[in-house]
């Protein structure tokens, strides 16, 4: 047997336990997609719940006090701050 096969032996053998690796990691990636999934169920159906409170007359302290915090909210658009305009320069402003 040559250099190279034993090389390519070799090499075989470490990726193989390489894919074993990240096959133990696929369940945990499932449960975790699965898990958010649900999570966004529960945040719609908490801020549906929480809306329909404040609608018949319940305020936010009141909720608050009874330890219903408000759900999560929702994420905003992505929305890039202004820059703040620059007044040009001149001789006199020195």
């Amino acid at each position: 047997m040559g250099i190279a096969e034993e090389a390519a032996i070799y090499l075989e053998a470490e990726q193989a336990k390489r894919l074993e690796v990240i096959r133990q990691l696929e369940p945990f990636v499932a449960i975790r997609a699965e898990l958010e999934q649900r999570m966004a169920q529960v945040d719609a159906d908490q801020r549906q719940a929480w809306d329909a409170a404040i609608a018949s007359g319940w305020t936010a302290d009141q909720l608050h006090r009874l330890r219903l915090d408000e759900p999560t909210p929702t994420k905003p658009a992505n929305r890039r701050r202004p820059k703040p305009r620059r007044r040009p320069t001149t001789d006199r402003d020195h």
